[in-house]
């Protein structure tokens, strides 16, 4: 069965590359921006060239759909390289491309907040997409990057959809009808991605999904089931948002970033970030067992578990990378 992870945020070591190689994960979406500037997000890719030099026995990355075949036969782990923001690009389009021939191959358009080209899923007010964002919209076409509506507004998303080319994807989320917050995502924006062949990557993140660390596997699985009557099958998978063995400093910054400045009036969600208790059956990568076992028991078809675990995400991949 092929597996993959449409998005995860773990503090990677070997270790951490051991661990989804024994978990037999094929492919997985890496969030390595948050909120870097340029010149630290080419450090970072800097970064990543090294893992990938010094672990070429476990891992390899993925820049075209010849590389995810190239993966599968060498029996390595695929590592796409994408960024939950916009803000390296710095309003400037051509450094679009220069990294995209770093490895980037999956934006979000906005993390949260406004952004040069989409409002996020916490600003009150939404401008959709910019004329800035137009244009980098066309751009990601052309050049063969995913985008990702994570993190987005409502109206925003929608347009994104819309101007697109290409399918997009919603790496990390969980539907709105099932948990009621700003970060989750509507059911019309659902339909829409699902419509242009895009897909939805249903979020482990404790503090996404109802009933939180609480969240029982039953529980869980009842909410695919209700994903997947919404958006159909071939839509589904799974973006984990797993952030294993990071300090709550990470957490803080990921809240807050460069923009906000904590003082003793700031809200208590920004002023003390703490990771949430993980799901009892969901606590590492390779949980992710776990869950098929649960949507085995739970009445999935086999044939259904395969889409929602892998397929459909390589099938997204396929359509939207360069050859």
């Amino acid at each position: 069965m092929k597996i993959v992870d449409g998005v995860n945020y773990t503090n990677w070591s070997r270790k951490q590359f051991e661990s989804l190689k024994k978990a037999k994960v094929n492919l997985v979406h890496v969030s390595v921006v948050y909120w870097e500037d340029t010149n630290e997000t080419f450090k970072v890719f800097k970064k990543w060239e090294k893992y990938f030099h010094e672990n070429k026995d476990l891992i390899i990355k993925i820049e075209t759909v010849s590389d995810i075949k190239k993966a599968e036969t060498e029996g390595k782990v695929g590592i796409i390289l994408g960024w939950q923001n916009s803000a390296p690009i710095n309003s400037d389009l051509e450094l679009l491309e220069c990294f995209f021939k770093q490895g980037l191959r999956v934006m979000q358009l906005t993390y949260n907040n406004q952004s040069d080209i989409a409002t996020g899923c916490y600003e009150q007010n939404d401008s959709k997409i910019t004329r800035f964002g137009k244009e980098v919209i066309k751009e990601m076409n052309r050049l063969g990057i995913a985008i990702d509506l994570s993190h987005i507004n409502n109206e925003s998303g929608l347009e994104a959809v819309e101007l697109s080319k290409k399918p997009v994807c919603v790496s990390h989320s969980i539907p709105i009808f099932s948990k009621n917050s700003e970060r989750n995502i509507s059911t019309e924006l659902m339909k829409a991605v699902a419509s242009k062949g895009g897909i939805l990557g249903l979020s482990l993140y404790p503090l996404h999904v109802k009933n939180g660390s609480d969240c029982t596997l039953n529980e869980y699985c009842k909410l695919i089931e209700e994903t997947v009557s919404v958006m159909g099958i071939d839509h589904v998978g799974i973006g984990s948002d797993l952030c294993t063995d990071h300090p709550d400093s990470v957490l803080q910054w990921m809240r807050c970033g460069k923009w906000l400045k904590v003082s003793e009036e700031t809200d208590n969600y920004f002023k003390k970030a703490i990771w949430p208790k993980p799901m009892s059956w969901f606590k590492e990568i390779g949980d992710i067992h776990n869950l098929i076992d649960g949507m085995r028991k739970y009445g999935f078809k086999n044939e259904e578990i395969e889409k929602l675990m892998g397929l459909n995400w390589i099938r997204y991949m396929e359509t939207v990378l360069p050859k």
